[in-house]
C-alpha cells in the first residue's frame, strides 16, 4: 500500500489464535455445564472459524500499520466473541461475562474494523490522487518535450539546410584534394546531425505514446514496400557512391503490415546503418522481401565489416554502438523498440561472404 507496508510480526497470528482457543477452554472448564448441548453448536463452531482464518490471512498481508493492526485487532475481538458464543452453547455464562466477552467484543471489534476500512479507503484515495497528479505531470512533461523536440528539429533542419547549401557553393571553389576531403567531412557531418535529429524526434514520439497508458502506440495497415522504396530512394540521394540492389517479387506489391508512419524510421535507420559503418569500396546494400503466411520479412544486407557474434544482440541495446562507430547508439535501439511495438522482431545475422544482414519480421495486416 505504501513504502511502510509490511506483514505483521511473525508468530503474532498463531499466538492470538492460541489465546482465543485457550479462552474458550477456560470458559468451558471454569463455568457450570448445561445439561444438553444444542445442535446449534456446530453452526457456532463454523462461524467461529471465520475470524480465526481471517487472523492468519491478515497477518500475511503487506499493509500499512495504521490499517493492518486495527484490522487484525478487530478480527481478534470478533474471534473472542465467536469463541464465547460456542462456549455459551456448552456452559451457563454469567451475565457480566456474557456482556463483556460477547457484546462488548463484537461492538468494539466492529468499530475497530470500520476504522481500519476507513483508513484503507483514505490511503487508497491518497494514492489515486498522487497517481493522477503524477500522470498529469508526466503528460505535461511529454507535451513540453514534444514541442521542444519539434522546435529543435525545425530549427536544426533549417540550419542544416543552410550549411548544405553553403557546402554546395564551396564545392565549386575548392580544388585541392585536402580541401575537398574536408568539405566532404562537413557535408557528412551535416547529414549525421539531420539523421540524429530525426531519430531523436522519433524516439521521443515512441516514449510519449508509451506514456499514454490509455491509448499507447497506435498502429494501422501500412504499405510496407512503398515505405521501403521511399527510404531506398532517400539513401541513394544521400550517397551517390552506394550501390543498392532491390529484389522482391511483383506479387508482393500492395502488401500491408501492422505499423504506422514510424516504419520509415525503421527502414531508414537500417539502411543508413548499412552504409555509415561500411568500409568497402564501393559500399553495397541489398534489399529483399518475402511473405510467409501472415508474416512479412525484409532483409537489408551490406558488405561492411560485419558484427561479432557477441554484438549481434547487444547492438540493439540503448547506448551500444557498432564497431568503430561514432554514432549515438540509439538508432538500432529505436528500430528494435518500434518493431517490437508493431508485433514483430528484428535480428542480425552474417552476410556471405562479408557483412551483416538485418532481418525485420512484421505481422501482415488482415
Amino acid at each position: 500500500m505504501t513504502d511502510e507496508s509490511r506483514s505483521l510480526p511473525r508468530g503474532v497470528a498463531g499466538l492470538s489464535v492460541a489465546a482465543l482457543v485457550l479462552l474458550g477452554g477456560l470458559l468451558v472448564w471454569s463455568l457450570p455445564r448445561r445439561g444438553t448441548v444444542s445442535v446449534q453448536i456446530y453452526l457456532e463452531l463454523a462461524i467461529a472459524l471465520l475470524p480465526l482464518f481471517g487472523i492468519f490471512f491478515v497477518a500475511r498481508l503487506r499493509l500499512d500499520d495504521r490499517v493492518g493492526w486495527p484490522l487484525f485487532l478487530g478480527l481478534v475481538l470478533l474471534g473472542a466473541h465467536s469463541v464465547a458464543d460456542v462456549a455459551d452453547e456448552v456452559v451457563f455464562m454469567p451475565t457480566l461475562v456474557d456482556v463483556v466477552i460477547e457484546d462488548v467484543t463484537i461492538l468494539v471489534g466492529t468499530l475497530v474494523i470500520l476504522v481500519a476500512v476507513y483508513r484503507w479507503n483514505q490511503a487508497r484515495s491518497r494514492r489515486e490522487r498522487l497517481l493522477e497528479e503524477r500522470e498529469n505531470r508526466v503528460s505535461a512533461v511529454n507535451d513540453q518535450l514534444e514541442v521542444l523536440t519539434r522546435l529543435m528539429r525545425h530549427d536544426i533542419s533549417n540550419d542544416i539546410a543552410v550549411a548544405r547549401g553553403w557546402a554546395t557553393v564551396l564545392d565549386d571553389h575548392v580544388d585541392d584534394e585536402e580541401g575537398r576531403a574536408a568539405l566532404e567531412r562537413v557535408t557528412r557531418a551535416c547529414e549525421n546531425v539531420a539523421e540524429l535529429t530525426d531519430t531523436a524526434y522519433d524516439l521521443v514520439t515512441v516514449l510519449a505514446e508509451d506514456a499514454d497508458e490509455e491509448n499507447g502506440l497506435q498502429t494501422e495497415a501500412v504499405d510496407v514496400l512503398g515505405v521501403l522504396d521511399e527510404e531506398v530512394r532517400k539513401l541513394q540521394d544521400r550517397y551517390d557512391e552506394v550501390a543498392v540492389n532491390v529484389e522482391y517479387d511483383a506479387d508482393l506489391a500492395g502488401t500491408t503490415v501492422v505499423a504506422n508512419e514510424l516504419l520509415h524510421s525503421v527502414f531508414g535507420n537500417l539502411l543508413s546503418n548499412a552504409v555509415s559503418h561500411n568500409d568497402s569500396d564501393p559500399p553495397r546494400v541489398s534489399v529483399s522481401a518475402e511473405r510467409e503466411g501472415l508474416r512479412f520479412r525484409v532483409r537489408i544486407a551490406d558488405n561492411g565489416p560485419g558484427l561479432p557474434d557477441d554484438q549481434k544482440r547487444a547492438v540493439f541495446e540503448k547506448d551500444v554502438r557498432g564497431l568503430d562507430s561514432d554514432g549515438t547508439g540509439i538508432g538500432l535501439f529505436l528500430v528494435r523498440e518500434l518493431v517490437t511495438r508493431f508485433g514483430g522482431s528484428v535480428h542480425a545475422v552474417d552476410n556471405e561472404p562479408r557483412g551483416t544482414v538485418f532481418v525485420v519480421d512484421l505481422p501482415v495486416a488482415i
